[in-house]
Order: C-alpha cells, then sequence, then structure tokens
C-alpha cells in the first residue's frame, strides 16, 4: 500500500513538472524523495526494465505471437478482399486511437505519437482503397473533405491544436482546388477576394470562441491569420501570373504583418495568452 501511495505522488509530480506548476529543480527535488528506492527506473518504450526481465514465458510468447499478426498482415494486406482491408484498416486506427487516449496523461509522448499514426493511417487507407478503385476527382475531393472533419473533431475532443489546425489546412488545399477549379484565370484582385475574406472570416469566429473555448479559437485565429498570405502563395503555385509581381506583394504583406504584430504586441500577446 505504501509503494502505491508513492507511485500516486509520483505521477503527480510528473503532472506538475509537465503543466510547469513548479520549477524543475523543485520536481526532480521531491520525485527523490518520493519515488520508492527498490523501483527500478530504467524503462524500456515506457514499460519498466524490471517487468520486462521478469515477464513470464508465456507474456513472452503472446507478445511474439502478437508481432507476428501484425507482420502477416502488413505482408499480405494487399491481397485481402477488399472487406477485409476496410476492416483491419479501422481496427488498427480504433486501436491508436485507444492507445492515444489511455495514456495522454501518463505517456504523453506515445499519446502524441499514436494519435498522429491514427490521423495519418487513416486517410492513407482511404487514398489507397480510392486509387485501388479509379475514383474520380470529385472522390478525392469528398475524402479531403473527409479528412478535414476527421482531423477537426479529433482535435477539439484530444485538445491537440495541431490536429485541429491540420483540419482547416486541409479544408483551405480543398477551397484552393474548387477556387481553381472555377476560375483558373483569375487576377491579382480576384485572387485577393477569394481568399482574404475567408480569413478573416475564421479570425473573427476565432475571437468569438476566446471567451468560451480558447485553445480551438488560437487555432481559428492562427488559420484566418495564415490565409492574409494565401492569395499571393495560391498564384505561384496554380496560376500563370508574374511570378516577379506575386513576390513583391508577398514581401509587403509579410513586412506589413511584421509592423502591425510589432505595434500591437502587448495587445495580442494579453488577448490570446
Amino acid at each position: 500500500m505504501e509503494s502505491e501511495k508513492h507511485r500516486v505522488i509520483v505521477q503527480e509530480i510528473e503532472q506538475w513538472r509537465r503543466n510547469r506548476l513548479l520549477p524543475e529543480q523543485y520536481c526532480d527535488f521531491l520525485q527523490n524523495l518520493y519515488r520508492d528506492p527498490d523501483e527500478d527506473t530504467k524503462q524500456v518504450f515506457g514499460i519498466p526494465a524490471g517487468k520486462i526481465v521478469n515477464a513470464r514465458p508465456r507474456t513472452w510468447l503472446l507478445m511474439i505471437v502478437f508481432i507476428g499478426i501484425i507482420c502477416y498482415i502488413g505482408f499480405y494486406f494487399i491481397s485481402f478482399p477488399r472487406p477485409m482491408q476496410i476492416a483491419v484498416s479501422a481496427l488498427f486506427v480504433l486501436g491508436l486511437y485507444l492507445v492515444g487516449t489511455r495514456q495522454r496523461n501518463r505517456r504523453p509522448h506515445l499519446s502524441f505519437v499514436a494519435l498522429w499514426a491514427g490521423a495519418l493511417a487513416a486517410p492513407a487507407a482511404a487514398l489507397y482503397q480510392l486509387q485501388e478503385s479509379d475514383a474520380s476527382r470529385g472522390a478525392y475531393a469528398i475524402l479531403l473533405l473527409l479528412v478535414a472533419a476527421f482531423w477537426i473533431t479529433t482535435g477539439i475532443a484530444s485538445r491537440f491544436a495541431a490536429f485541429h489546425f491540420s483540419g482547416w489546412g486541409a479544408i483551405v488545399l480543398l477551397y484552393g482546388w474548387l477556387l481553381h477549379h472555377v476560375s483558373p484565370d483569375a487576377g491579382i484582385l480576384r485572387l485577393q477576394l477569394g481568399w482574404l475574406p475567408v480569413g478573416a472570416l475564421l479570425g473573427w469566429v476565432g475571437t468569438l470562441l476566446l471567451t468560451k473555448t480558447r485553445l480551438n479559437g488560437k487555432v481559428l485565429l492562427v488559420s484566418g491569420a495564415a490565409l492574409w498570405l494565401a492569395p499571393e502563395i495560391y498564384g505561384l503555385i496554380a496560376t500563370e501570373l508574374s511570378p516577379v509581381l506575386l513576390q513583391t506583394i508577398l514581401t509587403g504583406k509579410l513586412a506589413a504583418a511584421g509592423i502591425a504584430l510589432y505595434a500591437t504586441r502587448q495587445k495580442w500577446i494579453e488577448w490570446i495568452g
């Protein structure tokens, strides 16, 4: 019972360290004070070395069988029937998300890797299925929209801003594709009108959300601010407009943004901090 109390206290101190509630040296002192001296502090992939050394043969056998199943699925995945491929992919993504959510507090680094792997594996599996079925461009656009919704939902639910931001990035890519399809020969003025109002809308919604859900509000603010440079970047990639003109405008916008951020630094740092 005493060992369990020590373990709980050590985990709580680690939480203080991650949330920066105490200075680093205080956390080190407290952990050394409360850590069980008989506990093996060496870890392999987040598992105490003592548990690996003292593991039963049955545990090793199950681990080898599990690795063998994973290798078999990886080697022969292409030869599986399509329903089985979809089922295996879904179970794989679900497993990654279960690991990511359950290890969020105990092993944040493992959780982050598992969630990112799941967020990338899901669209990769869907993209593979579309390529195998010779899907149309519209199907790829729908996939990109679903991926964006998936990442945004994942980011909001797991409170990982990177997922949320990536989802809006996918929506921006889809919007750029639609813009090119509708108006492939857009001029400078039309580019500005096509992108800047969208960025202003995202920024406005982000400011409204800051008082209710600060993390999501910050993501929308950053996404909206990034679209300040979108017309020129889009123009360089997808149009035949003069690169010199676009680069000149881009440089001017960067300079204007830097001056504005510097001049209002006290307000916006306090606002989104």
